[in-house]
């Protein structure tokens, strides 16, 4: 990604920003809660569930990154259900239930 940014800058290539949910290239979860308009999800960084202060779930890219994940991808477990109120991400983010949503997406899509 550092080697296509670099490469588009010193080509001189204009590009257009578009901000979520209206990005037509890439929505990041769990920083944009939904996929708007975006053609592809981007794991930038993990995706921890808190509540009361526990971790009760994650899905950390960083966590099957060792090689037999690679030749064959697992099944991943998926968020709990039903979302609820007062669940909340590692930085203290609320995780409202669009959010919630986006990740389940994500993860039945992989």
């Amino acid at each position: 990604m550092y080697a296509w940014c670099v490469a588009v800058h010193k080509n001189g290539v204009q590009l257009t920003h578009e901000a979520p949910p209206n990005s037509k290239l890439m929505s990041q979860p769990p920083h944009d809660w939904t996929l708007g308009q975006a053609a592809i999800l981007h794991y930038t960084w993990g995706t921890l569930y808190f509540k009361d202060g526990k971790e009760f779930w994650r899905f950390d890219k960083r966590d099957w990154t060792a090689k037999e994940h690679e030749l064959k991808v697992p099944q991943f477990k998926l968020p709990p259900q039903p979302w609820q109120e007062g669940w909340k991400l590692q930085d203290g983010m609320a995780i409202n239930k669009q959010l919630h949503e986006t990740m389940i997406a994500m993860l039945t899509q992989m």
